[in-house]
């Protein structure tokens, strides 16, 4: 190999070494934007976390409790409060009764997320440190139900809500297992409220 063939040979090997380092460092320099645009976004989403509207929604008491033929209604008072720092927007409280044996988690997440989707009704601003009180009386009609009117029941208390700083629905909710089987004293929150029907947390709940 000539003088010239090495000069060429080293110019080209320069060459490409150059643009392999050049193809490393773009490389290199998109990753590191992509990791500072997505800790920037965490970032963000923790201040707005910090910043946003929390909702609570407390049931203060279930009564009211009535059979009319084969069907059970009865009133819910719930509370609902913004422990957060800013307001909350279209507050909406649901409360839905279904049959225990057919009430599957899955079966209770897709009644829940369904309730983003729902036009808000009865909504109100609950600004921060505010509460009131939301009254439902749900009914549900009771097909297996006997002479002695027995039946388990979930009752799902859902609160949707929306808040400053996205259009995104936020969701704080509850369930309760109302069953009535036989003859019993019953407490609920230390307070007897029928000799006839139980009512226990269920255990399923979420905070968005």
């Amino acid at each position: 190999m000539n003088s010239e063939e090495i000069a060429t040979y080293i110019s080209t090997l320069g060459t490409t070494v150059s643009i392999l380092f050049s193809g490393w460092a773009a490389l290199a320099a998109s990753r590191a934007a992509k990791s500072a645009s997505e800790q920037a976004e965490i970032t963000r989403k923790q201040l707005i976390s910090d910043q946003r509207a929390w909702i609570l929604n407390e049931v203060l008491n279930i009564e009211d409790f009535s059979f009319n033929e084969k069907s059970i209604s009865m009133t819910f008072n719930v509370k609902i409060s913004n422990i957060g720092r800013t307001p909350a927007l279209d507050v909406t409280t649901y409360v839905k009764l279904l049959d225990y044996k057919n009430s599957t988690i899955p079966l209770i997440e897709d009644f829940v997320k369904s309730l983003c989707y729902e036009e808000p009704y009865s909504s109100r601003l609950v600004m921060p440190g505010d509460t009131y009180v939301r009254t439902w009386c749900p009914s549900f009609e009771l097909v297996d139900s006997d002479s002695n009117q027995m039946f388990a029941l979930i009752a799902i208390v859902c609160c949707t809500y929306k808040t400053l700083h996205d259009d995104n629905f936020h969701q704080t909710v509850r369930t309760f297992m109302l069953s009535k089987f036989e003859k019993q004293s019953v407490l609920f929150d230390k307070d007897t409220i029928s000799s006839d029907i139980t009512i226990s947390n269920h255990g399923y709940g979420r905070a968005t």
